[in-house]
């Protein structure tokens, strides 16, 4: 049952860090156009990320039968630190930086998503830029 546990958390691993590398990119590269993505995915990215890495951390340590909890938390209390705490500031931070980098550019209206399970904002620095992409 552990190593099921152990392929979920890579899974979850996977997938948080394709979502944040997808938040982040905008903030690290330099580009003509940047997409932006809602706080709520950018949310989800970071909480599957860190709840897949810390799984995995926690499920070797148990696959071990190392004893010694002080070197890990419990399972419950951190999966709760990470969801409410951690990844709502880190959010923020992204969501944030990342729409006053954009403040520059021109929204492409035309390239915009808005469901009810992913919406972004695609962003150039002119509209001959927003254009193109269609």
């Amino acid at each position: 049952m552990i190593i099921v546990r152990l392929a979920a958390s890579l899974v979850l691993l996977s997938l948080g860090f394709w979502i944040t590398n997808i938040n982040i990119s905008p903030l690290l590269l330099e580009s003509n156009i940047v997409t932006t993505s809602g706080i709520i995915n950018i949310w989800a990215g970071i909480a599957s990320f860190f709840w897949g890495g810390y799984g995995l951390i926690y499920y070797i340590f148990i696959f071990h039968r190392y004893n010694n909890k002080s070197l890990i938390l419990d399972f419950n209390k951190m999966t709760i630190v990470i969801g409410i705490i951690i990844s709502p500031l880190l959010s923020i931070f992204i969501f944030y930086t990342t729409n006053v980098k954009v403040q520059n550019y021109v929204e492409c209206t035309d390239l915009r998503e808005i469901s009810t399970r992913y919406s972004s904002r695609t962003y150039a620095k002119s509209i001959d830029l927003c254009k193109q992409e269609k």
